[in-house]
C-alpha cells in the first residue's frame, strides 16, 4: 500500500471534523511534495555538477590535445611546418610560400603521427618536382631538451628510409614565435638569423623571396670566404711554455694547443655543427 493511501486509510479511522481533516491531508500532501520536490533538485544538482566536471575535464583533455609545444619545419623550395602536440602528433600543417601551399593541398594531415606526416609530404607527387637533382632538403625542429634531439633524429630517419639525404638542425620556441612573426617557416628563419651574423643587411624580405639552397649557399659563401682569410694570415707564434718557479719545469697550455689545431678556426664557434647533414653526398 502506498504511502498516499496509507495516509488517506489512518485519516478514515480518525472520527474529527471532516474540514480538519482535509487541511490536514491537504498540509501532509504539500510536506510530502516539497520533499519530493527538494530530493529531485538534489539529484539534478548532483547530475549537473558530474556533467560539468566531465566537461571541463573534457576541454582540458582537448586544449591538452591540441596545444602545440613543439614545430618540425620542412624547407626545399616549398616552406611547410608542422605544429605537433604532446604525443608528437600534427595539430596544424602551415605553408609560408605557394610552393608549399600546393603541396598541403589534398594532403589530410591533422592528427598523424610527425613521422607519417612527414612522409605523406615528401612522399607526394606534388613534391617530386622539388626533390630532384639532389635539392637542399632541411628539417628544423623547435621544442625543449631531449625531445628535441628525438625529433629532429625521427624526421631524418624518415627522410633517408624514403631515399632522400637531408639536413637537420634544431632551436628553441622562443625562435619559432620569432620566425612566425617574420611570417617565415622555421628553418628558413633560422638560416636567415645565421646569414645575418655575417651580412647584417639583410632583410627578412629578401629571404622570404629565396629558397632554402639560395639561403644556404650564400652562408657557404661568407664562411668560405672567413676560411680563406685565416689561411692567408700568418700563423700565430707559439707561446713559450710557462716555467713553474718552484719546479723548473715546463708547462704547456692546453688551450692554446686546442686552438691552433682546430680544424673550424675561420668558422664562428656558435655556428660549428650548426647543421646536420644525414646521408647521401654532403654539399
Amino acid at each position: 500500500m502506498g504511502a498516499v493511501n496509507k495516509i488517506r486509510q489512518a485519516f478514515n479511522d480518525i472520527h474529527a471534523d471532516p474540514r480538519l481533516k482535509d487541511l490536514t491531508k491537504q498540509a501532509l500532501e504539500r510536506e510530502r511534495q516539497r520533499r519530493a520536490r527538494r530530493k529531485t533538485g538534489l539529484v539534478l544538482a548532483c547530475t549537473l555538477l558530474c556533467a560539468a566536471f566531465v566537461l571541463i575535464l573534457g576541454l582540458r583533455g582537448y586544449t591538452w590535445l591540441q596545444t602545440p609545444i613543439s614545430y618540425v619545419s620542412i624547407d626545399v623550395n616549398p616552406s611547410i611546418e608542422l605544429a605537433l602536440n604532446r604525443l608528437d602528433r600534427v595539430v596544424a600543417a602551415s605553408a609560408y610560400n605557394p610552393e608549399g601551399a600546393g603541396i598541403l593541398e589534398g594532403l589530410s594531415l591533422k592528427g598523424k603521427k610527425y613521422t607519417d606526416a612527414i612522409q605523406a609530404i615528401v612522399g607526394s607527387s606534388a613534391m617530386s618536382a622539388y626533390l630532384a637533382d639532389d635539392p637542399e632538403l632541411l628539417f628544423t625542429v623547435a621544442s625543449d631538451g631531449a625531445h628535441q634531439v628525438r625529433l629532429e633524429n625521427g624526421a631524418a630517419d624518415t627522410s633517408m628510409q624514403m631515399g632522400h639525404s637531408c639536413h637537420s638542425a634544431s632551436t628553441d620556441m622562443a625562435t619559432a614565435a620569432q620566425a612566425h612573426a617574420s611570417g617565415l617557416s622555421l628553418g628558413k628563419y633560422n638560416a636567415y638569423l645565421q646569414l645575418i651574423r655575417y651580412d647584417d643587411t639583410v632583410t627578412v624580405e629578401e629571404c622570404r623571396e629565396m629558397s632554402i639552397a639560395e639561403i644556404r649557399g650564400l652562408i657557404r659563401q661568407y664562411r668560405q670566404g672567413e676560411r680563406e682569410k685565416a689561411q692567408e694570415m700568418p700563423p700565430a707564434p707559439t707561446p713559450a711554455p710557462t716555467q713553474d718557479p718552484n719546479t723548473g719545469g715546463g708547462c704547456v697550455n692546453d688551450m692554446d694547443t686546442d686552438m691552433n689545431n682546430d680544424d673550424n678556426s675561420g668558422m664562428p664557434a656558435q655556428e660549428q655543427h650548426q647543421y646536420r647533414h644525414h646521408g647521401g653526398h654532403h654539399h
